[in-house]
């Protein structure tokens, strides 16, 4: 099956089942984006990589999660400079558009610094 179908599908799925998705867990959006990120990165063209910047907008905008995709992506993508050295304008503009894409949120920046102070290794535990 096309990866185009099976985004088509996927999306469809989710559309679909919409009432009962607004219940689940919001680490379930992670799940289903980093699916979508390794499907777009593990394709040989920039076909589904072009929209990368609107998954990392709706995955901002769903959950947290979005930091282990950029994590992902960055990886991926200094791999690839590293492997191909002429590609290296394009990853860094999808990069960019990806990181400047998780801005697109009703608190900006702020979402960022909610999760500064919030995602660690070692989080102190208020007391009663």
């Amino acid at each position: 099956m096309a990866a185009g179908t099976r985004l088509t599908l996927m999306a469809l799925m989710a559309m679909g089942t919409i009432h009962i998705t607004s219940s689940l867990r919001p680490q379930t959006w992670t799940f289903l984006c980093v699916t979508v990120l390794c499907v777009a990165l593990s394709q040989s063209t920039w076909t589904l990589r072009r929209w990368l910047p609107l998954v990392f907008t709706f995955w901002a905008n769903c959950h947290g999660g979005f930091i282990v995709g950029l994590g992902v992506l960055g990886v991926w993508a200094a791999t690839q400079i590293w492997q191909t050295p002429r590609e290296w304008r394009a990853w860094t503009l999808l990069t960019a558009a990806c990181l400047a894409a998780t801005l697109v949120n009703p608190f900006g920046i702020g979402l960022w610094v909610f999760l500064a102070t919030t995602v660690r290794m070692t989080r102190s535990i208020p007391k009663p």
